[in-house]
């Protein structure tokens, strides 16, 4: 199809997709006579009608070819899209198929519910039901077989996740005959639900299709033959290679113990996580050679967190051997400026588009902001920051913007972070204060897997440590409260600690803990008037004007719970909960705050909680959740634990050890949310224009923030 010269200046084709393939979605502007309806607040219609644009050798338009609406396309977790519609139409003209309803949103790949006609169905009666399937599957291969040659490889179907159903069932249809997806998404889910988990756990493939496992050898290659393909990348001479670092996600753990449950014969299933916690080839075998063999560990809890203490002592101190002294000619040859050029780290996440958000509003003290990317390229670490001010509802870049934004394609724990020497020589001679704020958010990573990003902290206080930007050099790191959670102080200072004991004992929390000695180290080890900021943070959530939280974290899942398993817990600890805006705001001000003391260490946290009871009561409201059952802690967390097991489904059953230490807390007694002194951080912003609205933000979070939050999880599908 091509628009009509009069109507084209009223359309706008908008990519849906996650490349240049699209698809795009056709929207008519404001302005058109016949628009008599509208959906946007620009005043034009998202019409909903998903294209593909074909395009003439010179890459003019050609036309565009209708490919489905939008409420119809499977939207994986992996973020890549399916067109159902010609899947189902093809297997449809198979003369054994009435029907087909084709799934898959939300998850890792697709399946395919098929009605048959009677004949078909009747064919096989003589057989039982796990023969009959196979034996329906059998005859449908040769349409199988055509459909995933005219699909992406990430919509293919394979022959496990088909069912048929009974010939007399039938899809709920709207007036024109087509299907009602969601509905007949809802009336099948629990089939649909059996599907995944046999998928997953390789209960729907054969045993004779399974490797039966003689040697450790023979095991260890097997899965150097699954990661290589599911990675994409060769394990030749890499077996103790962080499998994290070749880019293991969460998505990713749960890809390779599936891949493995479908490949190997086995006892039982394997944890979750099994990935992130054995995270090299060698390791990675050994843990299921182990499991199938059937293998005790042998190794205590108690015996097992001090090895990590010690471990987490000795990164530490071989890091600290890292530093680089500052050189006293630095200072001479000084081209300071009075106003800031700031790195900064982790603009593509929550926290750093908000920073960057509120830097570049500060044009008097700040020149420019280098946002390093992990990224292919300068474009793609351009893009990747446009598109992170774009999810956070936050304005674009513009070219009229005072304070100058510079994205760099960076890895920094490469020697000069990854870049050319040019480009790094360029910040060495300019920057004047280092903001890291990127770093793993992942509560199952091991310690050595957050070796690499430690590394990189190093790099770049070396970078600041030698700048001949500044007088001074400043390092601003966005550490946790995990460092401090073990504490059994009713207020936590803000203060350094020098051991372990206050730390929770998980990789995340101990490699903050690294970073923070550091800081207070590179007062002497660095020196030259290098100084720092340790800004212990704690739980950001939703930003005040429009909600959007992270759905991967602890408490949003706990409040998903409310919709998957129907239920919420009616014990918990009043919520510190601080906007994630205000936490940006309070980071731009320290950014530009006088340079007193070497290393300060300040507490962003919100100084009053909001009670779980209040929480309940909102989430309760009819325009949220509406009605849910309240149930003991200890119900919650069993329902948790009897619900889907697969984390790429259920992604809250990750967490489920964590829910049980809130359990075991709350039942002993002993567990009460500590409170964050922030009197150094008052005293930090004393002289803030913003001090008032900062003060505001770390007030009670206000049960408004919270219903704001609900209705972005519901706009962006993560809450019904």
């Amino acid at each position: 199809m091509r628009p009509s010269q009069g109507a084209a200046s009223f359309l706008r084709f908008e990519n849906v997709g996650i490349d240049e393939e699209g698809p795009y979605e056709m929207v008519v502007l404001k302005g058109w006579k016949m628009l008599i309806k509208v959906n946007r607040p620009d005043g034009s219609y998202a019409s909903g009608d998903l294209f593909r644009i074909l395009k003439n050798g010179d890459d003019s338009v050609k036309g565009y070819v209708y490919v489905g609406r939008g409420d119809d396309t499977l939207t994986h977790l992996t973020g890549e899209k399916t067109n159902p519609v010609p899947m189902e139409q093809s297997i449809r003209s198979s003369p054994l198929i009435r029907d087909c309803l084709v799934f898959g949103a939300g998850q890792q790949s697709t399946g395919a519910l098929l009605i048959p006609y009677e004949h078909a169905w009747e064919a096989h009666s003589c057989l039982d039901e796990a023969a009959r399937q196979a034996a329906l599957k059998k005859q449908l291969e040769p349409v199988l077989q055509d459909v995933n040659s005219h699909c992406p490889s990430h919509s293919r179907l394979v022959p496990e996740m088909i069912r048929f159903l009974s010939p007399d069932t039938r899809f709920p249809v709207v007036d024109k005959g087509s299907i009602k997806r969601a509905p007949a998404n809802a009336l099948f889910s629990k089939e649909i639900a059996q599907l995944y988990s046999e998928f997953d756990l390789g209960t729907s493939t054969s045993d004779q299709d399974k490797a039966s496992i003689e040697s450790k050898d023979q095991l260890e290659s097997l899965l150097q033959s699954v990661l290589e393909r599911l990675l994409n990348v060769s394990l030749d001479g890499k077996r103790d290679k962080d499998l994290t670092n070749l880019g293991v996600d969460s998505i990713m753990d749960s890809q390779i113990r599936s891949q493995i449950h479908r490949s190997v014969r086995m006892p039982s299933p394997l944890p979750n996580t099994v990935v992130f916690r054995n995270p090299t080839l060698d390791r990675l075998t050994d843990a299921v050679w182990k499991h199938i063999r059937q293998e005790s560990r042998g190794v205590s809890a108690v015996d097992h967190s001090k090895q990590q203490e010690l471990k987490t002592y000795q990164m530490l101190k071989d890091l600290r051997l890292k530093l680089q002294s500052r050189d006293s000619s630095l200072v001479e040859q000084s081209t300071f400026g009075h106003k800031e050029v700031v790195v900064l780290t982790g603009a593509t996440g929550s926290l750093g588009a908000h920073i960057l958000d509120q830097l570049r509003s500060k044009p008097s003290s700040i020149a420019k902001v280098i946002c390093l990317n992990r990224a292919a390229n300068e474009q793609e670490a351009k893009k990747r920051t446009e598109e992170s001010l774009q999810a956070r509802g936050l304005a674009p870049i513009n070219e009229a913007d005072l304070v100058e934004i510079v994205s760099l394609a960076s890895d920094i724990s490469k020697e000069r972070l990854g870049l050319s020497e040019s480009v790094y020589d360029e910040l060495a001679s300019t920057v004047t204060t280092v903001i890291h704020n990127g770093w793993p958010v992942n509560f199952v990573m091991t310690h050595d897997s957050f070796l690499n990003v430690l590394e990189g902290t190093v790099n770049l206080m070396n970078l600041v440590g030698q700048s001949k930007g500044c007088l001074s050099p400043r390092f601003l790191f966005s550490s946790s409260v995990s460092v401090a959670f073990a504490s059994r102080e009713p207020v936590i200072p803000e203060e350094i600690f020098g051991t372990l004991e206050n730390t929770m004992g998980l990789g995340y929390g101990h490699s903050k803990w690294i970073v923070e000695n550091l800081c207070r180290d590179a007062e002497t080890l660095i020196g030259g008037g290098f100084k720092s900021i340790v800004m212990r943070i704690g739980q950001m959530v939703g930003d005040r004007s429009g909600g959007i939280w992270n759905e991967t974290e602890a408490p949003p899942l706990m409040i998903k719970g409310a919709q998957t398993i129907g239920c919420l817990p009616a014990e918990g600890d009043d919520l510190f909960w601080l906007p994630v805006d205000i936490a940006g705001l309070i980071v731009a001000e320290l950014t530009t705050s006088a340079r007193d003391e070497a290393c300060v260490i300040v507490h962003i946290a919100s100084e009053e909680g909001m009670a779980w009871k209040k929480a309940l009561e909102t989430l309760a409201e009819p325009q949220n959740l509406g009605n849910f059952e309240v149930v003991p802690f200890a119900q919650w967390v069993d329902r948790l634990a009897q619900s889907d097991q697969n984390p790429s489904r259920n992604p809250t059953i990750k967490l489920i050890d964590h829910y049980r230490s809130m359990q075991q807390g709350l039942e002993s007694g002993n567990r009460k949310m500590p409170k964050f002194a922030t009197d150094r951080l008052r005293q930090q912003l004393d002289a803030s224009p913003k001090l008032t609205e900062i003060l505001d933000g770390l007030a009670a979070y206000k049960p408004e923030y919270l219903s704001t939050t609900v209705a972005a999880w519901k706009h962006s599908g993560f809450l019904k």
